[in-house]
């Protein structure tokens, strides 16, 4: 979490410098700004809209460095999400287990039935059957 946050705030730096050396380089729509040069909380608000793929109303990257810079950054923002926070996804361990070892699933199965036994347990486990089926399976 942090590291996204450090990302964001960073990229909303370069833009600040982008800024400063192409005043130009971004576009602040009269519409929904009160002024017309970006300050600080413009590029956060432009950073974050692009790294978590939203889009930031009221500002555009114009000139081809500040653009380059928005792909890279939303690039970047969408491989983490994908790719960093991966691991801590409660998937990961079921379905490595359950592929890994097919008793497992048999005996979480047995385990649930132990425990709703009467009405709708028997239909409470092809349930689960159905539902690991589509997980485990690309």
């Amino acid at each position: 979490m942090c590291i996204y946050l450090l990302v964001g705030f960073s990229f909303a730096s370069i833009y600040g410098m982008l800024g400063a050396f192409q005043p130009n380089a971004f576009y602040l729509d009269p519409r929904l700004n009160l002024h017309t040069i970006p300050n600080r909380f413009d590029y956060v608000y432009y950073s974050f809209g692009t790294m978590t793929a939203l889009g930031a109303a009221g500002i555009n990257a114009v000139t081809p460095q500040a653009r380059s810079i928005s792909i890279v950054e939303a690039i970047l923002g969408i491989l983490y999400l994908a790719v960093v926070n991966r691991p801590f996804d409660g998937r990961i361990p079921r379905q490595r287990c359950c592929v890994a070892m097919p008793t497992c699933w048999k005996d979480a199965t047995k385990a649930s039935q132990a425990k709703l036994a009467g009405k709708g347990s028997q239909r409470f486990a092809d349930s689960f059957r159905l539902w690991l089926a589509v997980v485990t399976n690309p």
